[in-house]
């Protein structure tokens, strides 16, 4: 079902986030999980990163390869006739996986990659709140049109771009989550989708998240995630399809 409608996607997801609130690692968390990421492969993600701030996933990496692995062995793999395998790493915040999308393609290379960049974020936020102050202290009434405050509106919205750009060069240059994508120009370097399970919100203002991927990916709350199916995949991916990619400039 899920190859079915992937095959007729109209956009690009080769990057992806997932965040879990509350996550407990229990043996049926991590093979929904697992479940979750196989859907991605299967979407076209070369690139997946999982927002692990407890570290309990870092500390169950070979639990879920195995996980992955006996779902590459499953039929919704075996039919596309090409090659899948885990790929062994010494990286404790890496899975690789290469495959062939059919028989005789070239190998791709799908990274399952673990995101805890709390360490890293006090210039992040620091930039952030700057970005933030500046824009409750230049709210403007647009009411009036003259001519200068068109202007000041235009200086500000610059400003605020350069601020933003500048946030996303550290990132870039800083956060792990982005080492894996800088080099591959064809893969876009922040994720298009962020599916949030078990959360409101908020769960995006965890420690450790990096905040401009909310601010251009597009999010869905996904609920419980022992109930997520192949079905609600499959909405979340049709919405990402037919609709414009957010930037938050």
């Amino acid at each position: 079902m899920v190859d079915v409608f992937t095959t007729r996607m109209t956009k690009k997801l080769d990057h992806a986030s997932i965040v879990i609130n509350r996550f407990q690692g229990t043996r049926q968390e991590i093979s929904k999980l697992c479940d979750v990421v196989s859907y991605l492969i299967r979407a076209g993600s070369q690139v997946i990163q999982i927002h692990d701030i407890t570290k309990k996933l870092h500390n169950d990496r070979l639990n879920m390869q195995q996980q992955l692995k006996r779902r590459i062995d499953t039929a919704a793999f075996r039919h596309k006739k090409g090659l899948f395998q885990i790929i062994e790493s010494k990286e404790e915040d890496v899975i690789r996986i290469k495959y062939q999308k059919a028989e005789n393609a070239d190998l791709v290379e799908t990274l399952i990659v673990y995101i805890n960049e709390q360490q890293n974020l006090d210039d992040v936020l620091r930039l952030s709140q700057i970005i933030g102050k500046e824009k409750k202290a230049k709210k403007l009434n647009f009411t009036c049109h003259s001519s200068s405050q068109v202007q000041s509106v235009e200086d500000f919205k610059e400003g605020k771009k350069q601020k933003y750009e500048q946030l996303e060069n550290y990132m870039h240059q800083n956060l792990k989550c982005y080492q894996y994508v800088k080099q591959n120009s064809k893969i876009s370097h922040n994720p298009q989708v962020v599916l949030a399970f078990n959360s409101q919100k908020d769960i995006l203002e965890l420690p450790g998240f990096p905040m401009l991927q909310k601010e251009i990916a597009e999010i869905f709350q996904c609920g419980s995630l022992l109930n997520y199916r192949a079905i609600d995949f499959i909405n979340n991916i049709e919405r990402y399809s037919s609709i414009q990619q957010r930037w938050g400039l």
